[in-house]
This record gives structure tokens, sequence and C-alpha cells, in this order.
């Protein structure tokens, strides 16, 4: 019998960098970098011995599964941190229309503390 474990997870060194107002009443104060990549660090090992463990103990469980998948832990900071503003505006940006975008139904009402930032990551 053959198992195979989730390949790969993603953090979010990136949305760390810009804040993520899920949940919050109040923007959500910037983190310095080193604290965040000190966080990232943190995450990446703890996820990582968090499916080394599930990993012990499902073939503990059922020793008849041979294959096991090592897991790879992402950043999105990895692929965003070289991502240039006009660079963006130019690839991306003639996609969005303001119209379509003015018109869209939010299924939630944000709050007036919501920054720029903040909805953009949403």
């Amino acid at each position: 019998m053959c198992w195979k474990l989730i390949e790969c997870t993603q953090i979010g060194g990136a949305t760390g960098l810009v804040g993520d107002p899920s949940g919050r009443m109040m923007e959500r104060s910037l983190s310095e970098k080193a604290q965040i990549e000190s966080n990232t660090v943190n995450l990446t090992d703890s996820i990582q011995q968090f499916f080394s463990r599930a990993t012990e103990y499902a073939l503990d469980k059922a020793p008849s599964l041979t294959t096991v998948t090592q897991l790879q832990v992402v950043n999105n900071l990895d692929w965003l941190k070289e991502l240039n503003l006009l660079d963006f505006l130019r690839s991306t940006g003639i996609h969005f229309r303001v119209n379509h975008m003015l018109a869209r139904d939010r299924s939630v009402t944000l709050p007036s503390y919501i920054s720029f930032i903040d909805d953009s990551v949403l």
C-alpha cells in the first residue's frame, strides 16, 4: 500500500510584512522584518515537526504504508519580495476595472479602519 503525505504548505512571510486584519477590531501594527523572519523560521520548524510526528504515528499504526513524501514549506515572501509595484500595475492591474471593483458585492461590511493594504490582502 502506498501513502502520500501532503507535499507542500504555505506560510505568509509577505502577508506578515503588510499586516493582516483578520478578526481584529483595529489595524495591526507592523512588525519589524527581523521579527517576521524569526516567526517564519519558527513556524516552518513547527509545521515540519508536526507533520514528522504525524508521519511517525501513521507508520506506527499502519506499518504496511511504505511511501512517505517529505513536506515542503514555502514562504509567499520568496516569490513576492521581488515584485515591483510598477511591474505589477502594468502586468496585472490592467485586468481590473475600477467600476467592477466598486460594484463588487462584499459579503461583509468592512470597518472604517481598514486601509488600502488591508483591503488588498482580503
